[in-house]
């Protein structure tokens, strides 16, 4: 199906948008169920049949007085959450969200999926930086800080969320629990120094909670009930991504430490040296890179990393788990945000490009690698970053942000 613009009347009793007979001048048989109104993703049926979905585009800058207009594309519409099908040859989308204009991680939650997010006046409810999906992709709850307070980091330990956030204050993060149609606060958590912002959060298994941060301090430990144990800082740092193995912390990060430029940290977790960096590795030296953006451990025992793109050209690096040798890197044309496995292959998420080995000059910002070699198996296009992805069974969900450039193929 080739692109096509159709023009719809809203329905302010149903808050559906009609595309139908008489209609504003368009004799089909689409009805779209309202979204945004400023930007993102409808749902429309079938033409002629109305059964089916496809997913149309809402522009803001087409629309006509008294009437919305919507393209069906081709290719890939505009949102901050995806569904996403791995198991085929080439992924495919299953649903689409926008419920932001940039959504910053997600994490399963039992049977659901929670996104952190931007907060946004035009949200329902206005200002959320936290929503929970069902897996069809339908709103459970929300919840919101206050305007302009957005969602950077989630982890997940039994009902509660941990949920890491740009700064109020210097609280940096929280933990929550379901409640109704939204999520209560539990405990608050603060650093400190100049202009705090949280960006990940994970509770070890000792029950202390640890933050990656940036501002003047680039990670944090606490007590589960919010004090503080100890920081660390450093001027313009900023931690990425945390992950907890054996008696460490890692830190996935990009500053100078010692004169070298850190991307990755072992961190003690114990009490006679907590906070103190056991180990680091120098980027640009070690793994050809000055930012580890995402860090994950498997269960086989090798570590992969999404980086920044080097001069070299890396991507995504595969580590040995013994000697934190990198075994392959892999250059995916840009700079790449997520990272995550399954059983068989590796998943990177970044920033959409067209250069990226094999694209033959089609622009992809997710891809399937082969964990030996660090090939790419497949490719889907978002057209907009990604920012985290999580693993569930057959799919995968994928956060990202709302890109001012068009990169549909």
């Amino acid at each position: 199906m080739a692109d096509q613009t159709i023009y719809g009347c809203f329905d302010a009793e149903t808050g559906r948008i009609l595309f139908k007979d008489g209609c504003c001048e368009y004799p089909g048989c689409f009805v779209a169920d309202r979204s945004d109104p400023h930007f993102g993703q409808v749902k429309v049926r079938d033409p002629g049949s109305c059964t089916g979905d496809y997913y149309a585009c809402f522009r803001a800058d087409l629309a006509l007085i008294g009437r919305w207009s919507l393209t069906l594309p081709d290719s890939c519409c505009y949102g901050v959450a995806w569904k996403i099908d791995k198991q085929a040859d080439k992924p495919y989308m299953v649903w689409l969200k926008g419920i932001s204009h940039s959504a910053h991680d997600v994490a399963l939650y039992g049977n659901n999926i929670l996104f952190a997010v931007n907060a946004e006046s035009w949200q329902d409810p206005p200002h959320s930086c936290l929503y929970e999906l069902t897996p069809d992709g339908d709103v459970v709850r929300s919840y919101s800080i206050g305007s302009d307070i957005d969602g950077t980091g989630l982890y997940v330990f039994g009902a509660s969320v941990f949920l890491a956030h740009t700064g109020v204050a210097n609280v940096v993060a929280r933990s929550l629990l379901p409640s109704g149609g939204g999520f209560s606060l539990l405990q608050t958590f603060s650093s400190y120094g100049t202009s705090p912002t949280g960006a990940d959060i994970l509770m070890d298994a000792d029950g202390y909670v640890w933050g990656a941060t940036s501002g003047e301090y680039i990670y944090s430990k606490w007590e589960d009930y919010g004090d503080l144990i100890c920081n660390s800082g450093v001027l313009n740092g900023t931690g990425y991504a945390l992950v907890e193995y054996g008696e460490h912390i890692y830190l996935g990060t990009g500053y100078n430490f010692n004169g070298d430029l850190a991307v990755l940290c072992q961190i003690y977790k114990n009490d006679t040296n907590a906070c103190e960096v056991a180990n680091y590795w120098d980027g640009p030296s070690w793994f050809g890179t000055n930012r580890f953006f995402d860090l994950i451990r498997d269960t086989d025992g090798y570590w992969y990393a999404a980086c920044s793109h080097a001069p070299d050209g890396w991507s995504v690096i595969k580590i040995d788990g013994s000697n934190f040798w990198p075994l392959w890197q892999t250059d995916l044309g840009a700079n790449c945000y997520a990272v995550a496995a399954d059983n068989n292959y590796i998943y990177v998420g970044g920033y959409p490009n067209n250069t990226w080995p094999s694209s033959e000059g089609k622009y992809a910002s997710l891809w399937k690698l082969d964990k030996d070699d660090g090939s790419v198996v497949a490719w889907f296009n978002t057209c907009s970053q990604v920012n985290a992805i999580a693993v569930s069974g057959d799919f995968l969900y994928l956060a990202g942000g709302e890109m001012s450039d068009v990169f549909a193929n």
